[in-house]
């Protein structure tokens, strides 16, 4: 985002400084060269004309009367206004202060589709109590089609608050009623600013805290650590820590010995077991015109029993039916949910908004709670700041 605004802001900043050059130098010149014999044909001036022309004759007087003082006093104004630079914070994107808001919800990973509903029902009601909110909409997931991949547990509310509304009381009434629904965590945002800072950051929060390293363990770990640390800094709102949990999931291992013994290939055999667990398209079917796959599969109940599925019989190469435990181990094991990488790279994100503060200004502190922790941090781990500053 800065390299791509930084010449359009340069470019502006130019054309308004030569703009201001050219007025107080070519332009009068000019009209002395070129308007002098010109006269004007209104019998008389407008009042407006008159009166800036009245105090435009008494102010100049005083001011080439004292030029010194006239001169001294602009320069101390230019050097205040050059000392409060650094004072003014920064931000890439004004508070647009529109009457539409995102409010990104987000339950445990394994959270079911019901229980979003459940979930979201709730909030939109408590949301409906407070006033000056016009309308709730809650989007669960994603469609067929859309760009955002999300599961069951991840929500977008929309929330559309009375333009005569007092504004800052509403989203403060927003952000504590949302506090106080466990479960979930959630981030609110102007729909208008939402949707550019994803667009251009990739992430729908100001500020990103980004842990990388090989180790999900110690990613997590790290990554609740930033959390914590961060959590007192003034202007941190909508702190969330990227979540991850342990599923179960089904492991098979085969058995390099007895795949050889039944003349099985590893290959061959891991497609028949992707088969069973998985499913693999054999056809499709159309429907009031959409498109449906017609998957092979095992039974669900064999799917889920690791026993059921370890006598499953697959057929080997010599059309002998062996049973799959005869040649793989097969067990639940805990997994993640979800990897996320970056760069080839696993990474976890720990994100927050800038409330009541400019974005640098809380960068600034966050960059002075991550010091400690960056020289902590094991080999072979590192921290980086993204976002929006």
């Amino acid at each position: 985002a800065g390299k791509f605004f930084r010449p359009l802001g340069m470019a502006y900043v130019s054309a308004i400084s030569v703009s201001l050059l050219v007025a107080v130098t070519v332009t009068p010149a000019m009209c002395m060269a070129l308007l002098h014999t010109t006269r004007s044909t209104a019998k008389r001036e407008p009042l407006v004309v008159r009166m800036l022309r009245r105090a435009y004759s008494w102010m100049l007087p005083v001011f080439l009367r004292f030029r010194l003082g006239t001169t001294a006093l602009s320069a101390v104004l230019v050097a205040a206004a050059m000392a409060a630079i650094p004072y003014l914070g920064g931000e890439f994107m004004p508070d647009f202060r529109e009457a539409n808001f995102v409010v990104f919800m987000s339950g445990k990973p394994d959270a079911s589709l019901v229980e979003s509903v459940r979930a979201g029902r709730h909030v939109a009601q408590r949301l409906q109590e407070i006033d000056g909110v016009v309308s709730v909409a809650q989007q669960i997931g994603r469609a067929d089609l859309s760009e955002d991949t999300w599961g069951p547990n991840i929500s977008e509310v929309w929330i559309v608050i009375d333009e005569d509304a007092d504004y800052d009381a509403v989203l403060h009434d927003i952000r504590e009623t949302l506090d106080d629904v466990p479960g979930y965590v959630f981030q609110v945002k102007q729909f208008l600013r939402e949707r550019m800072d994803e667009v251009l950051t990739g992430t729908t929060a100001d500020v990103v805290v980004r842990v990388v390293g090989p180790d999900l363990t110690v990613l997590r770990s790290q990554a609740n650590t930033i959390a914590e640390a961060i959590e007192g800094i003034d202007g941190v709102s909508d702190l969330r820590a990227e979540q991850q949990v342990q599923v179960p999931q089904v492991e098979v291992l085969l058995r390099p010995k007895e795949t050889a013994e039944y003349a099985f290939s590893v290959g061959g055999l891991n497609r028949e077991i992707q088969t069973l667990l998985k499913g693999r398209p054999v056809g499709q079917v159309y429907e009031q015109d959409r498109v449906f796959d017609v998957v092979v599969r095992a039974h669900p109940d064999v799917r889920s029993n690791p026993n059921e599925l370890g006598r499953m019989l697959v057929e080997s190469p010599n059309k002998e039916m062996i049973p799959l435990d005869a040649v793989a181990q097969v067990s639940f094991v805990e997994m993640p949910n979800i990897i996320n990488r970056e760069g080839a790279n696993r990474r976890f994100l720990v994100t927050c908004n800038a409330e009541g503060r400019d974005v640098a200004g809380v960068v600034r502190d966050i960059e002075a709670k991550l010091t400690p922790i960056r020289d902590a941090i094991p080999d072979g781990y590192y921290i980086e700041l993204g976002g929006e500053h």
